[in-house]
């Protein structure tokens, strides 16, 4: 999935497109916590930035959810 900056011209505009944003992260979040192998994304530092549900059951710990 690849995001394209873009610049709105009005709020409106602006607000839609968070709300179909948000509407494809939580898509992405069901995908992602039903397939049968372990999934997660590191940020640069090395901290997760997400793990799927998989994850954290294999390893004993809460998904981290953004």
């Amino acid at each position: 999935m690849a995001m394209c900056p873009r610049q709105y011209q009005n709020r409106e505009d602006l607000e839609k497109a968070y709300k179909e944003a948000e509407e494809i992260g939580g898509a992405a979040r069901k995908i992602l916590d039903t397939i049968p192998t372990l999934a997660w994304c590191n940020l640069p530092d090395g901290s997760n930035d997400f793990v799927n549900q998989r994850w954290s059951d294999y390893n004993g710990s809460l998904s981290i959810k953004k």
